[in-house]
Formats: structure tokens, C-alpha cells, sequence
């Protein structure tokens, strides 16, 4: 309820706005001010239109073959003091199904500008941290994995109803405090070829002041060091589950009359984190860490997620003389108190090690006076040994067209169980067509 008040509301200042775009400012400045062409108010519409065809390697000639449109609009105004933005997003999924109007809202909000600094309020997503498109200490959105992965992240963030204060501190800082009134786990396939092995729970309902969060960061700018601070108080947004047997029938001594019944529990936790990133010459270097102090800190708890320690470290070079950009990053985990048993701790079910540590390397090279490009992203879990790799080619076929040429490949060890092992079956070939607006 509280976000269809949210998206409603937003929608109507939207449109208010938009009107007063078009209508511009007669009623406070006169024709003859001398500000009045500046303060002038604009409005404006850009998007994109895609055609995705994904065809999967798993059974030969007779393999599956996925059709996917996609359609992204973006509706802004603004003026001196306030900007508005209504982003709609229509993605038809593989099994053809499109999403609900909720969720065709991809991001809604106004902006109002003080001398001091400026709010916002609406459909955010908000991305915090120093990594190269990846962040361990980003907590404010949660992601949507229920279809084939997405290389973009930010794309797979779902925009969630918040208020958010930034104030300029001097000539180089910002201050962010955020609000959000409730909270929504991450969504990952329950069932298909992407299901990610989590059972299918309805979530409980958090549309509500219990279920608030508050967050504030701090960055600012040192010489060539862009460092940053922040604190929120929440939950964690990987979901946790209370897993019982209920006995549901007559026969105490029959096993069918059992039934594993599994609740969705959210991990209360607070997150102190650190950011960093600088440049010296061709390279650039980035760095977070951030320690997760749950209310489940003595481990006994199964339902619920243990402290952890969440770290990032990369590297990017732009190879000097060339257009040749290669990045490498590294981020990891580690979970304190990591359970022996049981099998039903969702510790253990997300990881069967207690340090996990992920590889993350991408290159691009551009040619053909930077209208194609030919690049080459992988992964890669060093303990439980899955990896994944996509290689693409990009043909900016003119200003407004760009044609996509990828594959993703899975694999990993049976012995770890990695996710990527679980989707081995899901290599598979893509092209797309995009037309940008």
C-alpha cells in the first residue's frame, strides 16, 4: 500500500511539475526581469526500444530460443529550484510474461535545490560505494535475479520509496541521509533454468514503520583521493528462512503426513563502511570494506545471518596511447562464527565456506574509430571454484543504433556446488538490436 501511495503520489507532483514546464514562471518573474530567460523551465523525453534474441546451447539444434523486447522511457523536467524524472520500464522476462505496473516503474522522483544542498524523494535507486559497477557496501536497493544475468547491476536494482538529504559540506564534501519507510528482500528465481535453489516463500509483509531504514555517507575529495564513510541501520537483504516439519496429518508414524514449511526471516543489521578510489596516471585504484554487525552475533540463531566482514579491492588501467580499457577486481566475504552445522543454517546454505572471494575482470577494445568494440567480462568464485564468462562484440551501427553480439558461459566444480555450476546448462548465445532516443 505504501508504495502505490508513493508511486501516486510522486506521479501527480510529476505531472504538476511538468506543467509548470510548460507554462513557465509568469506568476514570479515578470517579462522584463532580467532573469527571467534563465530561470527558464525544460522538459524533456529520451529512452531506448530493444529487440533480445537469447538462444541457449543446452540440447543442440533443438535448443530453447527466447525472444525479449525491451522499452525504457525516461520523462524529465526541470527548472531554477526543482527536476522531476519519470524513468518506465517494460521488460518482457523469458517465459514472455510482462511485469506488474509497480514494477513498470522503473525509477520516479523530484528534486528540490537549497544554497545548501538538495532533496530528494520518490522511486530511487541510489548507488554508494567506489567499485568499478560492483560494491560490497551498497545497501539501499535490492536486486531482481529472475532471469539471465544482467551485466549491468544497476539495471537489476529495484527503485524503492525513500527520502534523501544531501547537504555540501565546504567545496568538496557531501553529506546523504536517507529514509526508506520499509524494506523488500533481494527476488531470485524460485523455479526454471535460473532458479538460484531458494525455496518459493511469500515474503512477509514489511510495508511498514517497523520495518524502516536510515542510512548517512560521507565523501569528499582529498588531492587525487575520492574517500567516503557511511552507517545504516537496516536489514540485510539476502533473506533468511525458518525451516520447520509440521506434522499435517493422522499418522505420527506415516512421513508423508510431515511437511517442510519454510518462513522468510530478515536479518536486522547495522553497516559501518569505508570507500576510497584514486587515480595516478593510466590507473585507477578502488577500495571498500564494510563490517555487518547482525542481531544474530553469537551464531545461534539459524534463520538468521551472522556477522560478516565484506571487502573490494581493484584496479583500472586505460592503456596509454590506445583506447584499450582492462579492469581487475577483487571482493570478498567473511562470515564470523561460521556454523558446523545445521545443514539448515542459512550460513551454510548460502556458502560451504566461511570465506568466499570472487574474481571480477573485464577488457574492451575499441576499433574501427571507436565504432565497434570487442570486449571480454568473466568471473570467477575461487572457493567454491564456479566461474562465468562473456565475451561480446558492439557495432555502433550509427549515432542512434547499436547492434549486440554475446555468449555467457557457465561451469564450476560439482564438488562445491557452485551457483554458476547449477546454471552449466544455461550457456547460451544473444544478439540484440538497440535504438537509443
Amino acid at each position: 500500500m505504501i508504495r502505490k501511495i508513493t508511486i501516486l503520489g510522486c506521479a501527480l507532483l510529476l505531472a504538476a511539475q511538468l506543467a509548470i514546464a510548460d507554462e513557465g514562471f509568469d506568476d514570479i518573474f515578470s517579462q522584463d526581469a532580467p532573469e527571467a530567460e534563465l530561470r527558464s523551465p525544460n522538459a524533456s523525453i529520451s529512452g531506448e526500444l530493444s529487440l533480445d534474441l537469447a538462444y541457449y546451447l543446452d540440447d543442440g539444434w533443438n535448443s530453447e530460443v527466447n525472444v525479449s523486447p525491451y522499452a525504457l522511457l525516461t520523462i524529465s523536467a526541470a527548472s531554477q529550484f526543482l527536476e522531476g524524472a519519470l524513468v518506465l520500464e517494460l521488460d518482457a522476462n523469458e517465459s514472455g510474461e510482462t511485469a506488474a505496473l509497480s514494477d513498470v516503474i522503473d525509477e520516479l522522483y523530484l528534486k528540490a535545490y537549497f544554497p545548501f544542498g538538495y532533496l530528494t524523494a520518490g522511486l530511487l535507486k541510489v548507488e554508494w560505494g567506489k567499485g568499478d559497477g560492483v560494491h560490497v557496501i551498497d545497501p539501499l536497493n535490492p536486486f531482481v535475479q529472475t532471469g539471465r544475468v544482467e551485466t549491468d547491476l544497476f539495471r537489476m536494482k529495484r527503485a524503492e520509496a525513500m527520502v534523501m538529504m544531501s547537504v555540501y559540506l565546504g567545496e568538496n564534501g557531501l553529506l546523504e541521509t536517507v529514509y526508506k519507510p520499509h524494506f523488500h528482500p533481494h527476488e531470485t528465481a524460485v523455479a526454471g533454468r535460473w532458479s538460484a535453489g531458494a525455496p518459493d516463500v511469500e515474503p512477509p509483509d514489511t510495508d511498514s514503520l517497523e520495518y524502516g531504514r536510515g542510512a548517512a555517507r560521507l565523501t569528499a575529495t582529498f588531492g587525487s583521493f575520492d574517500l567516503g564513510v557511511l552507517y545504516y541501520y537496516g536489514f540485510l537483504h539476502e533473506p533468511g528462512y525458518k525451516i520447520e516439519t509440521v506434522f499435517t496429518g493422522t499418522n505420527p508414524f506415516d512421513p508423508t503426513h510431515y511437511q517442510v514449511v519454510y518462513t522468510m526471516v530478515p536479518t536486522r543489521a547495522h553497516l559501518a563502511g569505508f570507500e576510497g578510489a584514486t587515480a595516478l596516471g593510466p590507473f585507477t585504484f578502488r577500495a571498500e570494506m564494510g563490517y555487518w554487525l547482525t542481531e544474530d552475533r553469537d551464531g545461534d540463531r539459524p534463520e538468521l545471518y551472522n556477522d560478516r566482514f565484506v571487502y573490494l579491492g581493484g584496479i583500472d588501467i586505460l592503456v596509454p596511447g590506445t583506447s584499450i580499457f582492462a579492469s581487475v577486481q577483487v571482493t570478498g566475504a567473511y562470515v564470523s562464527d561460521f556454523p558446523d552445522g545445521p545443514d539448515t543454517d542459512v550460513d551454510r546454505l548460502a556458502s560451504s565456506d566461511p570465506h568466499t572471494t570472487t574474481i571480477i575482470g573485464a577488457v574492451e577494445i575499441p576499433f574501427a574509430r571507436d565504432t565497434m568494440k570487442i570486449g571480454l567480462n568473466g568471473l570467477y568464485e575461487v572457493e567454491e571454484e564456479g566461474y562465468m564468462i562473456i565475451p561480446e562484440y558492439r557495432w555502433n551501427v550509427v549515432d542512434d543504433l547499436e547492434i549486440l553480439l554475446s555468449a555467457q558461459i557457465f561451469g564450476g566444480s560439482e564438488i562445491e556446488e557452485s551457483l554458476y555450476y547449477q546454471w552449466d546448462e544455461n550457456d547460451n548465445i544473444r544478439i540484440m538490436a538497440k535504438y537509443m532516443f
